[in-house]
């Protein structure tokens, strides 16, 4: 549910990451890559934040339930998840 009365958070002070030397290229080219050459990471991104931020709320509200986030090129689970 959307709480109206929270405020966005404030914009991150953290340093920028260097632009990987990919995100220059056109579509072509980085269709024919596959996602783990890229060196992609949830480590050191936004996203790294806001997962912390999920599992923080969860927390607070005495929810147990706590996701696998990873970074995949399809739908799926891995097998033990």
């Amino acid at each position: 549910m959307f709480d109206s009365s929270s405020t966005p958070s404030p914009p991150s002070k953290r340093r920028r990451l260097p632009k990987p030397v990919w995100a220059g290229w056109n579509d072509d080219k980085l269709l024919d890559v596959r996602i783990c050459d890229l060196a992609v990471s949830i480590k050191g991104t936004p996203l790294e934040r806001r997962i912390v931020e999920v599992n923080q709320e969860l927390a607070e509200r005495g929810i147990n339930f706590r996701a696998h986030f990873w970074l995949a090129d399809d739908w799926f689970t891995p097998d033990g998840v």
